[in-house]
C-alpha cells in the first residue's frame, strides 16, 4: 500500500500545519517567558507592560480590521490568481497606511506626553515609541500572513510565526544580556521594545520574499 498523500490545499493539511506550529509557538513562548523573567526582573517587565493598553488601542485601530478583511477576501482568490492577489495586497497596504496615519503616527508624535500624562511613567516613553514603530512593521506582516492563510499557503504563515518567535527570543535575550541591567527598569523596558522592532525585520523580509514567489 502506498503512502497517503495529503494535498496542500486540503483541510487536514492546514489543520495539521497550524496545530503543529501552534504547539511549537507555545513551547517557545514558555521558554521565552521563563528566560525573560529571570533576565529582565519584575520592575523592567512591569514598566514595559505599562505601554500595552496604548499599544493595543493602536493595533486594534490600524491592524485588526485589515487582517480580518485580507483573510476573508483572499479566501475567494485562487493561489494562481496572481493579478488579483497583487491588487488585494496593494489596496490592503493603502488602507493600513491610512489607518496607521490616524492612530499610530499621532501616538508616535506625542509618545512623551502620553507616557507622562496618561501612563504616568516618563521612563516608558522610549518603549512606547518603539512599540508603535513595531506596529508599523507588524501591519505589513499581518497583511502577508493573512493573505497566505486565505489562499491556502498556510505553511508560510506558520513559518513566519515560528521565525518571529525564535528571532524575538534570540534578539531580546541578547540585548538584555549585553546591555541590560536588572536595577534599571527604564533601560530594560527600552531594550525589550527595541528587540520587538528588530525581530520584525527578518520576518518581514522573509514574507516579502515568499510573496514575490507566488
Amino acid at each position: 500500500m502506498g503512502l497517503i498523500k495529503i494535498r496542500e490545499q486540503s483541510m487536514l493539511y492546514n489543520i495539521s500545519v497550524l496545530s503543529f506550529s501552534g504547539v511549537l509557538l507555545q513551547i517557545l513562548g514558555f521558554v521565552y517567558q521563563v528566560l525573560i523573567s529571570r533576565m529582565a526582573g519584575a520592575e523592567g517587565l512591569g514598566l514595559y507592560q505599562l505601554v500595552f493598553p496604548v499599544y493595543s488601542v493602536v493595533m486594534a485601530g490600524s491592524i485588526s480590521g485589515v487582517r480580518m478583511a485580507v483573510t476573508s477576501l483572499s479566501a475567494g482568490l485562487h493561489a494562481g490568481d496572481v493579478s488579483g492577489i497583487r491588487v488585494l495586497v496593494r489596496r490592503s497596504i493603502a488602507v493600513f497606511l491610512g489607518l496607521y496615519s490616524l492612530t499610530g503616527i499621532p501616538v508616535l508624535c506625542m509618545h512623551r506626553r502620553i507616557a507622562e500624562q496618561i501612563i504616568h511613567e516618563p521612563h516608558a516613553a522610549f518603549a512606547l515609541a518603539a512599540l508603535i514603530i513595531c506596529l508599523f512593521l507588524s501591519g505589513f506582516e499581518a497583511i502577508f500572513e493573512s493573505l497566505f492563510l486565505g489562499i491556502g499557503h498556510t505553511k508560510y504563515t506558520a513559518v513566519s510565526n515560528l521565525l518571529e518567535q525564535g528571532v524575538k527570543i534570540f534578539v531580546i535575550l541578547f540585548l538584555l544580556r549585553t546591555w541590560g541591567d536588572v536595577s534599571n527598569a527604564a533601560r530594560t523596558a527600552s531594550l525589550i521594545a527595541l528587540g520587538m522592532v528588530l525581530c520584525e525585520i527578518p520576518v518581514l523580509i522573509w514574507l516579502i520574499w515568499m510573496y514575490a514567489r507566488i
